[in-house]
């Protein structure tokens, strides 16, 4: 699918796998400095389901406003 670069972004992963966000989110808050992007994703248990988590969150240190996890 088409990802317009210069819009916020809103990200829904019900079970099917985040993966795919994860490089969209990267080259829109790290190449285009983007902001504004949301990441909705099913999680059961933070210990075993949250993917990435260290990734999001140096997202979020790195710039904050970029993504909300």
């Amino acid at each position: 699918f088409k990802v317009d670069m210069n819009r916020p972004l809103i990200t829904v992963g019900p079970g099917t796998g985040i993966a795919p966000f994860r490089s969209i989110l990267n080259e829109k808050i790290y190449k285009f400095n983007l902001k504004e992007n949301y990441l909705y994703f099913g999680c059961r248990s933070k210990i075993k389901d949250y993917y990435f988590e260290n990734e999001w969150s140096k997202m979020q240190e790195d710039l904050p406003g970029s993504i909300q996890v």
